[in-house]
């Protein structure tokens, strides 16, 4: 599985793939230079943010 994250990861730009980690709970995916949440979070623009928190909390992520 690793290496089709990488693949779909990959061509995402450092902001990009630290938003999707986070929106989707996957510290896993986060940059090695942003592996902390609180510096993950410190690097987004209040845009990204924004997006994290409402992919975060939408209704079909409860599962």
């Amino acid at each position: 599985m690793g290496a089709e994250v990488d693949d779909v990861i990959g061509p995402l730009s450092t902001r990009e793939t630290i938003a999707v980690a986070l929106a989707f709970g996957r510290l896993d995916l986060l940059p090695e230079d942003y592996a902390d949440f609180r510096e993950a979070w410190q690097r987004l623009d209040t845009r990204q943010r924004r997006l994290v928190d409402t992919v975060a909390r939408a209704p079909w992520r409860r599962g």
